[in-house]
């Protein structure tokens, strides 16, 4: 038997919600066709819940309003959404030349990532909101179906694309919407490409201190034998210096961060016309293991200045680095180290020094075609002996003056907590001094007998009979507690090098003695001979730099997001109709085959949605009892037929 249609009847009186009535529906009889639904999905609910008492259906005429609360309170948040991406425009355009700080540069880089995220949601929110806008309005107003298709289906860029090209019709119109939906990518990318940061190098003038290693300081090695309480201080210095690790030796600093001051004779590179000998790509020796301790460094950055010192080169009188015109005591044919075995059996060293003058004697000469001044009265002759060999090797001990370019580097840490180790210092450039000292700062001259008791001393670390860690030192400068001393190997050693270790030697004992206790920076207090030096910090530090290309191109998107939420906005107070579009329950106001009640033509699709929610709706054959041709509209389950393939509709 066919199913039965169930007939439903409206209430006449108005009343709070609708549902069925009467004490029996009527039925007609309709032909089966395949696919209709049962009699039990028939007799399904197809009323607007009677559950809902704040929202009834609208049963007599009222009038249209142009204002909704709702509406007006999201149009408000889309006015809103912009204000973060112009707050990041205006950050970043701020940021532009300043230096950067770590937690500035975090909180800048999320923004960014959040805006890169955010841009194309907000705008495809509040762009697809605007353009359902427009089209209510001026479908209110009256507007082919071409322009009103358009802007109805330009929810995204894809679909404004899509919809352009399907409508087959190319206006002014069409290209715009899809121009306005392409500024969403960029907007969306344009942050990522806004804020960089590069370094730079500014300058400002800093004033420093060190020890002056030219000038004797406090006499820890004055007045007679006796009396000198210095000794066990200088030594540890001494012994600390030549026991340290091999990358502290072979450093810039030494193993309390004071600047090593390297050797200018062994530099390979010629000077340029001032002088100067560029070190930066130089392999270096030191001519001391104690450095030159510096004070100041309370800033932060790169510090560079010039500072005078000193050193003392022993040299073969066979041949001598630097002519004179002063002729030397007779030199001692026997110093050829040919199977000469210094093998801790009696290695010492003494001085006799070649002449003593009162006043300086200045002589022009001439080294590497380098134009120096030497200074007269400051050379000598220092002997190495072997007792045991009854052999002795003599060798000239010359002094050098010299200046040298100090470039540190010091980290944050030193300037919050005052620690001496976080900086990085190293000489770059050297060449030796024009303006020779006054004769006050010859060494030969020291008060009392400094000079005297620190060349004694010295020959002291030398004289032990069975183990001298300055032997030692000769053989394997690494690491001389390594050292073998019981093979001949120190007579292996060549000449350059021989030379080039003992004048280190020397000078660590010489200069030690100065203020072992600035070289070890175990106070606070000034030095005993300090020095000013004024110095520039140039600190190569990073810095925002902007992207204006690419921040006009966010600025002129979040612009664009604005004039779009403007737009919004001020069109919810020119439009009268209720917002129908893009709604599915649309669909409930023209089909004559769904139960709905008369009236309800001012409801919004929200409403209309909210009211017929439990309504099951299909669209389909609504003439499913016409075996030849069918017709598709939305329609009831039971009033509306699924569509069959093959089928002829109308």
């Amino acid at each position: 038997m066919p199913p039965l249609r169930k007939n439903i009847a409206w209430p006449k009186e108005s009343n709070t919600s609708l549902s069925y009535s009467g004490s029996a529906p009527a039925y007609e009889l309709v032909p089966h066709t395949h696919g209709q639904p049962s009699t039990s999905d028939a007799t399904r609910s197809q009323t607007i819940d009677s559950r809902t008492e704040k929202h009834v259906w609208p049963r007599e005429a009222r009038k249209l309003q142009r204002w909704s609360t709702t509406t007006a309170l999201v149009d408000l948040l889309c006015l809103l959404m912009p204000a973060p991406f112009f707050a990041l425009v205006y950050i970043c355009a701020t940021r532009d030349g300043k230096l950067v700080h770590k937690e500035d540069l975090e909180r800048i880089q999320e923004g960014i990532i959040i805006s890169a995220t955010a841009f194309p949601l907000i705008f495809s929110a509040v762009v697809g909101r605007m353009t359902k806008r427009i089209t209510s309005w001026r479908l209110e107003r009256g507007s082919s179906l071409r322009s009103l298709e358009l802007l109805n289906g330009s929810t995204t860029l894809i679909n404004s694309i899509s919809t352009y090209l399907s409508l087959r019709h190319f206006n002014l119109l069409g290209a715009s919407l899809v121009l306005l939906w392409a500024v969403s990518p960029l907007g969306g990318q344009s942050p990522l490409q806004v804020l960089r940061t590069r370094r730079v190098t500014s300058t400002f003038a800093n004033t420093m201190s060190y020890l002056n290693m030219s000038s004797p300081g406090h006499a820890y090695f004055g007045g007679t034998s006796s009396t000198v309480t210095g000794k066990p201080f200088v030594e540890a210095v001494y012994y600390a210096s030549l026991l340290a690790p091999a990358n502290v030796k072979s450093s810039g600093m030494d193993a309390w961060g004071n600047v090593k001051i390297p050797f200018l004779p062994t530099v390979s590179s010629l000077s340029n016309h001032t002088g100067w000998v560029d070190l930066t790509n130089e392999a270096v020796n030191y001519s001391s293991l104690a450095g030159v301790p510096i004070m100041g460094l309370e800033k932060s950055g790169n510090v560079s200045f010039v500072i005078p010192s000193t050193y003392f080169v022993l040299e073969r009188p066979s041949k001598p680095s630097v002519k004179t015109i002063r002729p030397y005591p007779p030199v001692d044919p026997t110093a050829n180290l040919t199977g000469y075995r210094l093998n801790g059996q009696g290695f010492s060293s003494s001085y006799r020094p070649d002449y003593i003058d009162v006043d300086p004697i200045l002589l022009q000469t001439k080294y590497k075609n380098v134009s120096v001044l030497e200074l007269g009265g400051m050379s000598g002759k220092m002997s190495f002996n072997a007792n045991n060999m009854n052999m002795t090797a003599y060798f000239q001990l010359n002094q050098v003056y010299i200046e040298a370019v100090v470039v540190c580097s010091v980290g944050q840490s030193r300037v919050a907590s005052s620690s001496t180790h976080d900086h990085s210092c190293s000489v770059r450039a050297m060449r030796r001094r024009e303006n020779i000292p006054e004769i006050a700062y010859n060494w030969q001259q020291w008060l009392g007998f400094s000079w005297t008791n620190m060349i004694s001393y010295f020959s002291q670390t030398t004289m032990n009979p069975n183990y001298s860690i300055p032997e030692a030192y000769i053989r394997n400068p690494d690491s001389p507690l390594a050292a073998n001393l019981s093979d001949p190997s120190t007579a292996l050693v060549d000449w350059d090098t021989l030379t080039l270790r003992l004048s280190q030697l020397f000078n660590t004992y010489a200069f030690g003695s100065l203020d072992p206790t600035a070289i070890i920076q175990s106070s606070s207090s000034k030095f005993s001979n300090e020095t000013g030096a004024h110095g520039a910090y140039f600190n190569n530090l990073p810095v925002y730099t902007v992207n204006w290309v690419w921040l006009s191109i966010f600025s002129a998107a979040t612009s664009i997001l604005t004039l779009c939420a403007l737009t919004l906005t001020t069109l919810h107070f020119f439009t009268l109709n209720p917002d129908i579009l893009g709604y599915v329950s649309t669909a409930t106001m023209y089909s004559s085959h769904l139960p709905v009640p008369p009236g309800g033509s001012t409801l919004n699709g929200e409403e209309r949605a909210r009211l017929l929610k439990d309504m099951a709706i299909r669209l389909g054959d609504v003439q499913q009892y016409d075996l030849v041709t069918g017709q598709l509209s939305f329609g009831t389950i039971s009033s509306a037929a699924r569509p069959h393939l093959g089928r002829l509709y109308s």
